[in-house]
């Protein structure tokens, strides 16, 4: 979560205008309103006025907020997802922005961090240690407005957004005819940030008992296995204070005590004293997304773009400062040997492709060695943020399938704009393909 600047007053004209440009226009999901980043653009600046008139009167409204409902399985209600519209979505990342900037100590790692931490950790644990692992239930939806705005209103933070945030937690949801009291929605680009604020004390009451890592509502401790059962115990109590619950301690996957030696699962990795490997079903699910991609250039249509996105989906990315994908994340494996399997059944998948239709294809295990020693200056993998405007163009090409007589007419700007959407398309993805893995 790099930090933007932020205007000696606040807020500003031109600090809106360069969070829409870098956020927002990229975004694609539309709100109750219909209206896309693109349209909102044609009347950006008398937008941006309205905005800061808003926030300076203390009187910005959200638009209710649409609803998605994402499956979670045939036993467990769906996770209901909040998607503003784009109005609201560069009123949020200014009100992130401030957030950011108020609660510097509280930005996340990422996870694949957390999992780095774990195995260090593992490696100086005694032989009578265990794991507790604890999911928090309705994570999201259980978070108190009281509780979480005494946080928020303790703090620095401007007050036209500590307002701001206010509001948007009482906006509704779909067609919902109360105004919420309690649940952060999901969606908002405040929303992890404010989980953290309200998560805050806890995480410093447990970090004081031991070794301690939380992803979001996803909690792993280690200590000695006579102290196992005490620190569930303890967690569990400090969470009931603020209004939350774990999954009953013995519901497999998601809260229980296991011995090192017999390992766990966690953010998609299996943890033990012997090594660290993908989970299976995190492994299962990458053939899975492979296996879409490979289907379309079996069909032997648009091969370059279709070889362009396996590759993408081997190595991941870099943009934003941030690292994308799934071999990205999983980098913290010990098992090789699970990379050059998912390299093996490429090879055997493509083998009865014609040679005319084959392209490079790239390598998970050559990718990790990249991303693991040399990942500041491999050109193996896409550094999105070092492109120049020719390797946008030729992005550009392959991706919107354009010719190189359409991409020669069209100017800077243009070229910058549309390589920004085609590649937020894919990340998206990239995305989506490892919150999969996940669950």
């Amino acid at each position: 979560m790099p930090l933007d600047f932020l205007p000696i007053d606040g807020i500003s004209p031109e600090w809106f205008d360069q969070l829409f440009r870098k956020h927002t226009l990229r975004t694609t999901a539309r709100g109750k309103d219909g209206v896309r980043p693109k349209q909102y653009a044609k009347n950006l600046e008398q937008e941006i006025n309205l905005i800061i008139a808003r926030l300076n009167a203390g009187n910005y409204k959200f638009t209710r907020y649409r609803e998605i409902l994402l499956s979670r399985g045939h036993d467990r209600l769906p996770r209901q997802i909040s998607v503003p519209t784009v109005r609201d979505r560069l009123v949020l990342r200014a009100t992130l922005e401030h957030l950011k900037h108020a609660f510097q100590a509280l930005l996340p790692s990422p996870p694949h961090r957390f999992v780095k931490d774990v195995r260090d950790e593992i490696a100086k644990s005694r032989d009578n240690s265990s794991f507790i692992r604890m999911d928090i239930r309705d994570f999201f939806p259980s978070i108190q407005h009281d509780r979480l705005m005494v946080a928020v209103n303790a703090s620095a933070l401007d007050p036209r957004f500590k307002t701001v945030i206010e509001t948007a937690l009482k906006t509704p949801t779909g067609g919902s005819l109360t105004i919420p009291t309690v649940g952060v929605p999901q969606g908002l680009t405040i929303s992890n940030l404010l989980a953290a604020i309200y998560l805050k004390e806890f995480d410093d009451e447990m970090q004081s008992e031991g070794f301690y890592r939380r992803y979001v509502d996803d909690i792993l401790m280690i200590a000695t296995s006579e102290k196992a059962n005490e620190r569930y115990v303890s967690a569990t109590n400090s969470l009931s204070k603020i209004g939350l619950k774990t999954h009953p301690l013995g519901k497999v996957g998601k809260t229980e005590i296991k011995r090192l030696a017999d390992g766990v699962e966690y953010l998609g990795y299996t943890l033990s004293s012997e090594s660290v490997s993908v989970r299976e079903s995190s492994l299962a699910k990458m053939f899975t997304n492979l296996a879409k991609v490979l289907t379309s250039i079996k069909r032997g249509h648009d091969l370059e773009r279709h070889f362009y996105r396996l590759n993408l989906k081997i190595t991941g990315c870099l943009v934003d400062n941030t690292r994308r994908g799934w071999l990205m994340f999983f980098s913290q494996t010990e098992n090789i040997s699970q990379l050059a399997f998912l390299d093996a059944w490429l090879k055997r998948e493509l083998a009865d492709i014609p040679p005319k239709n084959q392209r490079a294809m790239k390598s998970f295990k050559r990718a990790y060695y990249e991303v693991r020693y040399s990942l500041g200056k491999t050109t193996y993998i896409p550094n999105y943020d070092e492109y120049d405007i020719v390797q946008k163009a030729e992005v550009v090409r392959i991706l919107s399938k354009r010719s190189e007589a359409q991409i020669a007419t069209m100017d800077v700007e243009l070229i910058d704009a549309e390589f920004h959407r085609l590649i937020g398309k894919e990340i998206s993805e990239l995305e989506r393909d490892l919150m999969k893995a996940f669950s």
